[in-house]
């Protein structure tokens, strides 16, 4: 009995020490490979701002040796590429384009030194020279290609025809390519020139036939919100007017005598959408044919605002078909200070002017015809490409 109550005793007194000890290894743990890579990546980058490229070429030697087979590498696959694009090592370049499936996952310490913005500065520097390193390194011709398109997006961007049009070219001369999966996977697809825009603004609503008789033209609110994907324009619309009498009339009901006089406002309303094909589009200038339906309505303004309004006179509240001209005008566009390969998210500012002819269907007081012409001008907030 002694001995057990001692081995257990000594157990007590041994296991807390073993713990003590194992926290202070811990704490006293450091990982010198990452201080090396991180003190390597800022002279990297101090080295390559001076355009000392040959001592930047044994760092960055040195530091993806000393990091190889480690679960944690010196440099990120997009880093790689940078580097080897300032540094002019193409062939490596290729080499990181081809093993993209095995070399995309690569990681690098949580806290290593940033060093991106320094490199995009540097490549946003030496820009066209590194066209011209490309075009002339050694190099086969699909190589050549794959890196200039890889070029052409990060320094020029990719939301551009220039990108679309080098893009299409080579899968067209390269079905087959041995870089299938790096530009499938990690350059940017070939864009759709698309953009999605609110605007607001007024105009004006012009009757025919009877209805001008007896209404006078009016101004008009409106919004809108637009959608163009390639050429197809398509847009969902609220226009309202308010439009007086010309001419007093009396309305006979079962249940009431309505006397309208003159200069009484009615409430006009045409909620609907439409669709067409953009015929000129340029930077600056849209030019769009369209068709649209609409439910539009013209009603007394007498009931708004009390309890009787299922009492309201109607002229008409009817089913709508349109036929009209978008045009619109670009302002300004606003781009990001910075962007990556695959593009900046662009904004803009636009001016558009559309008129069109409203064909009536039905009338609810069949003493009305006519039909509405109208016209419209409104600043646009839009984002996409224009």
């Amino acid at each position: 009995m002694r001995k057990k109550i001692t081995s257990f005793l000594v157990l007590l007194l041994i296991i807390p020490a073993v713990y003590a000890q194992i926290g202070n290894e811990i704490k006293a743990y450091i990982d010198s490979t990452e201080i090396i890579v991180n003190n390597g990546r800022k002279m990297l980058e101090a080295k390559i701002i001076e355009n000392d490229y040959q001592k930047a070429r044994e760092i960055y030697k040195y530091l993806t040796d000393l990091t190889s087979g480690k679960n944690y590498s010196a440099f990120s696959y997009t880093e790689n590429l940078f580097l080897n694009i300032i540094l002019n090592d193409w062939e490596k370049l290729t080499e990181f384009m081809f093993f993209y499936p095995d070399k995309k996952d690569t990681r690098v310490y949580q806290n290593a030194y940033n060093i991106g913005v320094s490199l995009m500065k540097k490549l946003q520097e030496l820009d066209n020279f590194l066209f011209q390193e490309c075009n002339n390194s050694d190099l086969d011709e699909e190589s050549k290609r794959v890196s200039t398109i890889l070029l052409h997006a990060i320094l020029k961007g990719s939301d551009n025809s220039e990108y679309n049009e080098m893009l299409n070219n080579f899968r067209r001369d390269y079905r087959e390519t041995r870089y299938e999966v790096f530009i499938k996977d990690f350059l940017p697809a070939g864009k759709i020139k698309a953009s999605w825009s609110a605007s607001l603004g007024s105009g004006g609503v012009f009757a025919t036939g009877s209805l001008k008789e007896n209404f006078f033209s009016s101004m008009s609110a409106y919004m809108g919100m637009d959608l163009k994907i390639k050429n197809i324009y398509s847009s969902f619309f609220l226009k309202a007017a308010w439009p007086a009498l010309k001419e007093p009339f009396t309305v006979i009901t079962p249940t009431d005598i309505f006397d309208f006089r003159v200069d009484e406002k009615f409430s006009y309303l045409d909620v609907g959408a439409r669709a067409g094909y953009i015929v000129a589009r340029s930077e600056r200038f849209h030019l769009a044919p369209f068709i649209s339906a609409s439910g539009c309505t013209l009603k007394s303004n007498r009931f708004d605002n009390t309890y009787d309004e299922k009492r309201e006179y109607k002229i008409f509240n009817a089913f709508s078909l349109n036929v009209g001209l978008h045009t619109e005008i670009k302002i300004a566009t606003f781009k990001p200070r910075y962007q990556n390969i695959y593009g900046a998210n662009l904004s803009y500012t636009s001016f558009k002017i559309e008129g069109g002819y409203n064909y009536l269907t039905k009338f609810s007081d069949n003493s009305f015809k006519g039909n509405i012409i109208w016209l419209t001008a409104a600043l646009v907030l839009g984002f996409g490409d224009f």
